[in-house]
């Protein structure tokens, strides 16, 4: 998915929510107001065209920027990422590229999901799927209580981390040492010592601004990161 045909799934998603609050007030509202006009039928009557307007709005910001935007040409290899949290498909999260392309897709494991993955002692564990298009590889991770693990595509573990604190995390090996730091609006995750992922929002370039809003976060990651560190850091930060 690139980032038009998101536009177009939201604008989409926001024509159904006219729809449906339309026929509600016709079908609901409209006739009660005629038979007899409570004070609460009159606000529900209110509250509900009010919806009407602010989907309405929505849906034409949306599709005019599905019909406007240019489309990417081709994908191109970068450590820059815009991340938006996504409620139109069964993804809850996804990561673009400055130009508009969809490199990963994340989403919580259901607990079906986990029941098959995770031993019975790691049922309450947190679960997120990262899916790299690019590649078409996807990874799993598992948050509990005292470590992160990160497995394959293929069931294997490769990377595990055991927890120190809250936010910092010592790697399986007992000598990498990862840490993260949070404000309202930054965050680092460092390794050792020197950064291998930066989320920042309200600091978006004007060029961006053209594809995201301007608050929509932006992740950076270090030139040497790996995959398996990358997507820990993802981990890390939506846990």
């Amino acid at each position: 998915m690139n980032i038009r045909e998101y536009y177009a799934a939201m604008s989409r998603l926001y024509l159904h929510q006219v729809i449906l609050c339309t026929i509600f007030f016709c079908i609901l509202i409209l006739p009660s107001l005629k038979i007899i006009q409570f004070i609460p039928t009159v606000g529900v009557g209110i509250f509900i065209i009010i919806m009407i307007v602010y989907f309405s709005i929505r849906y034409l910001y949306f599709t005019y920027k599905s019909t406007t935007l240019p489309i990417p040409n081709k994908y191109e290899a970068t450590n820059k990422y815009i991340m938006i949290d996504t409620s139109i498909s069964s993804y809850n999260w996804k990561l673009y590229t400055e130009d508009g392309f969809c490199r990963y897709s994340i989403l919580k494991l259901s607990k079906k999901e986990k029941k098959l993955l995770l031993k019975a002692d790691d049922k309450k564990a947190k679960a997120l799927r990262i899916i790299d298009h690019y590649e078409n590889k996807q990874w799993n991770i598992f948050n509990n209580r005292d470590s992160m693990t990160i497995i394959s595509d293929n069931n294997h573990i490769v990377f595990k981390a055991l927890k120190i604190d809250k936010r910092e995390y010592i790697a399986n090996n007992g000598q990498d040492h990862y840490r993260m730091l949070k404000s309202a609006s930054y965050c680092v995750i460092s390794k050792n010592g020197n950064k291998i992922m930066t989320i920042s929002t309200g600091l978006m370039p004007l060029r961006m601004q053209k594809l995201f809003y301007s608050s929509t976060p932006i992740i950076g990651f270090a030139n040497d990161i790996t995959d398996y560190e990358r997507h820990f850091c993802l981990g890390l930060f939506l846990k």
